[in-house]
């Protein structure tokens, strides 16, 4: 693992501290650990969801219908929906 410093105002460690103690988490580097891994995991779907929608002009014209098109979207946000839980 690598070491990291970062620079936070004192009301946002307090926030931290007060969601650390609350919820459990074993300490701040935990906590804030989770929520890189949760912004990462965001930006990865919407990454998906970019690339899904692109891909609706690449489809078209090419003989998948309307239908097709949404089967495979619906298809696509059912695995997306699987690997983020």
């Amino acid at each position: 693992m690598k070491l990291i410093n970062i620079n936070l105002k004192e009301d946002v460690v307090r926030q931290i501290d007060s969601v650390v103690s609350t919820f459990g988490f074993t300490n701040r580097s935990e906590f804030i650990r989770g929520v890189i891994q949760d912004k990462l995991e965001d930006y990865r779907v919407k990454q998906a969801i970019i690339e899904l929608s692109k891909n609706k002009g690449r489809m078209t014209g090419r003989g998948f219908t309307d239908e097709e098109y949404e089967k495979a979207r619906v298809e696509a946000f059912e695995e997306l929906s699987r690997r983020i839980q």
